[in-house]
């Protein structure tokens, strides 16, 4: 079992462009033996700058498409193609797939195929000194509290829960434990997943319920609980996060 991102993103290569995780992809938001996506896109970008990348250019994009869900009883296999290579680009295309379950054909005989899980599109550009008015980032939609005032548990948490809420928080811990096991995340408790646990309590009042439905918010500080050395690791470990409540996004 892996005890960090890097652990769980780690690879080997196994042939010129393979690359096979170490470790088996974990689960998180789900009861079945199918893998937490997060785990699939950081092996898959590990994968890409393993493939020969210049030490001078960095990951700027990624495009990818999950093409089926990933088990948790095999490891990922990652082929790499080398789309192109200059002086201001590397591009990386990568193909995550993974053995399938044996199968018995017609005369008996055990017999496995690789099935298909991921297809990535990585992009590295050289790095360059940044250009005056060239720097952007959008300003979130409403104002929300910086780490040091939110609690690492949800505020929700916090408060007088019944017998049954309390079931429910603890059966939704343990689903997403994984995701425990290597982040500190602290939600805003401004934002609505803070204050019914990310729609797990779902008959709890917030305090956005009176505005639209797309104009309601949530927001959260995460950061590694464990150091990232480079930027493979630094990289991957942003993929892992990138996966997390997209399902659960309504």
């Amino acid at each position: 079992m892996a005890s960090t991102t890097t652990e769980q993103t780690a690879i080997e290569e196994i042939g010129p462009g393979q690359f096979r995780s170490i470790f088996n992809p974990g689960r998180m938001g789900n009861a079945k033996p199918i893998a937490y996506g997060g785990c699939t896109l950081g092996v898959a970008v590990r994968a890409a700058y393993s493939a020969a990348v210049p030490s001078t250019h960095h990951l700027y994009s990624l495009v990818g498409h999950y093409l089926g869900p990933a088990s948790t009883t095999e490891k990922l296999v990652c082929t790499v193609h080398d789309t192109r290579t200059t002086k201001s680009f590397a591009t990386r295309r990568v193909v995550v797939q993974q053995v399938q379950p044996t199968t018995t054909n017609t005369g008996g005989e055990q017999q496995t195929h690789m099935r298909m899980c991921m297809e990535l599109i990585a992009d590295f550009h050289a790095e360059e000194p940044a250009a005056p008015g060239m720097t952007y980032s959008a300003a979130p939609s409403r104002a929300y509290a910086g780490p040091g005032d939110q609690s690492e548990v949800p505020a929700v948490l916090t408060t007088v829960l019944s017998a049954a809420e309390e079931a429910t928080v603890q059966r939704s811990r343990d689903v997403f434990s994984l995701n425990e096991r290597f982040l500190e995340t602290r939600p805003c408790r401004e934002g609505v997943a803070a204050q019914n646990l990310n729609g797990v309590l779902k008959s709890r009042p917030t305090t956005q319920d009176a505005l639209p439905l797309a104009d309601r918010t949530s927001a959260e500080w995460v950061r590694n609980k464990h150091p990232l050395s480079t930027p493979a690791d630094q990289a991957a470990a942003l993929a892992f996060c990138l996966d997390g409540g997209l399902s659960f996004c309504r």
